[in-house]
């Protein structure tokens, strides 16, 4: 049972949402409230090698101490991504960021938008995407346009916008498995989708667009969600990336955070793979923002958490994640059942919510004025200050093309220990049915106690 402080603190609402989140999270839980964090990403469980990891880098300055090899450094990350998650990489062609998986994904756009410059201005990115995107974007100049995500589906949707609009695009955004559904496209969805943009990006094709090629960009936090495989004695993650490769026609990007996999979004650290026609613009792009300056602690925690000798201790300590995730995946469903959007257990889910039940809806802050309800990021506010819980509010982006998939609702990271998330969603639940005990949005169910939810979970 959440007791809300005396204290009311708003939602900033210019910042990203998960930021804002973040941020009100913390604003009420320094106040004194016992805050449940649905809403940030970050991997609560500790993993001893990431701590140790975490200890050889504390104090590292990220503009001072250059490390001497960074093709060594870089050697170690390319073993890894071959190994872990079966894409193409080679010391060369890989970059080991001090950063969070946002400054890769950063330059990656950047390189898109510049490489060569053109007129091409547009993103082609799936309906729903997590929040921070849109910032990432608009920095580089980019502004989205829409395809449908439709498992099997995907490279016909692609060929379509390409065949419509293909002058306005300059890259494709693929994110896989997804924040924030789950989904996790095959390798088959991929080898289309690289079938149809080669077809777009042939010779013959290209002499019509200034030799402008459409790159893609595989934005991959979440490659531990996947399931494991085995190949004769080696294990792996089942990641469905077996086709991008160095040879490909078209081009690609792949940032890897390990701020969820390796719980180190701070100091930050990620991986970037490449194909070859992107490699110098990275080069030139993470120079200049100080992102490949290596410390000699940064060295040695690579070489902690990346060795082929830790690969068995990662892949346990994966398993471990997914176990949660799936209870976890199994108290949303059984607290909101048909609401839950449709997606394979990771560490976010989205619940879906008719606005229409909750606008206009008052709640008394403590200092006796009143707050109502307007938008969904005041839904967001209001389960913080009242329900004690961190959350999100999601949705698909406006698109006369899109409209018939479009939905919104709150999207609840699965980080949490499976006790404090069964609690979580019990609040959500509760704060929820508090302002309205009837909504029409979901079919009619008891609520049950955050204990039952647990237990169904298991």
């Amino acid at each position: 049972m959440f007791t809300p402080i005396d204290t009311w603190f708003s939602l900033h609402r210019k910042a990203s949402p998960t930021a804002a989140s973040a941020s009100l999270r913390k604003k009420l839980s320094d106040a004194g409230a016992d805050m449940i964090d649905l809403g940030q990403g970050r991997e609560q469980v500790e993993w001893p090698l990431a701590k140790e990891a975490l200890s050889q880098m504390n104090g590292f300055n990220i503009n001072s101490d250059y490390n001497s090899s960074p093709a060594a450094l870089n050697a170690i990350a390319a073993n890894w991504i071959r190994r872990m998650l079966h894409v193409e990489a080679t010391p060369n062609t890989t970059f080991s960021i001090q950063q969070t998986g946002r400054n890769g994904l950063d330059a990656a756009f950047h390189v898109i938008a510049q490489s060569p410059p053109t007129t091409h201005s547009e993103m082609l990115m799936p309906e729903m995407y997590w929040p921070m995107i849109d910032t990432t974007l608009k920095r580089a100049g980019l502004r989205p346009h829409f395809y449908k995500m439709e498992p099997g589906q995907y490279a016909k949707d692609i060929e379509i916008q390409l065949e419509s609009y293909g002058d306005r695009i300059a890259g494709i955004y693929l994110n896989s498995p997804h924040n924030p559904s789950g989904q996790i496209m095959t390798s088959q969805d991929i080898a289309d989708i690289f079938a149809v943009v080669n077809e777009y990006n042939n010779a013959h094709n290209l002499r019509y667009r200034h030799n402008h090629k459409v790159g893609i960009v595989m934005d991959n936090p979440y490659a531990h969600v996947c399931p494991e495989k085995m190949e004769g004695n080696t294990r792996s993650l089942d990641t469905g990336l077996e086709a991008f490769t160095l040879d490909q026609i078209t081009p690609w990007m792949m940032p890897i955070s390990m701020s969820k996999s390796f719980g180190m979004a701070s100091p930050g650290f990620s991986l970037v793979a490449a194909h070859p026609e992107y490699t110098d613009a990275l080069t030139e792009n993470f120079m200049a923002t100080s992102c490949i300056s290596y410390s000699p602690q940064f060295f040695e925690a690579m070489k902690t958490l990346l060795g082929e000798d830790k690969a068995d201790s990662t892949l346990d300590h994966f398993a471990g994640l997914r176990e949660k995730y799936h209870v976890n995946r199994a108290a949303l469903e059984t607290a909101f059942g048909d609401a839950v959007l449709e997606g394979a257990p990771g560490m976010i889910g989205v619940v879906k919510v008719d606005l229409r039940d909750y606008i206009g809806k008052s709640v008394a802050k403590p200092d006796g004025s009143e707050f109502t309800i307007q938008n969904g990021h005041d839904l967001v506010e209001y389960l913080a200050n009242k329900a004690g819980v961190a959350t999100v509010w999601q949705e698909t982006e406006p698109s006369k093309l899109l409209k018939a998939h479009r939905w919104e609702g709150l999207r609840l990271s699965a980080a949490e220990t499976p006790e404090r998330y069964a609690e979580g969603i019990h609040r959500v639940r509760e704060g929820l049915a508090a302002l309205n005990p009837q909504p029409s949005a979901e079919p009619q169910r008891q609520m049950p106690p955050a204990e039952e939810i647990h237990a169904a979970a298991n």
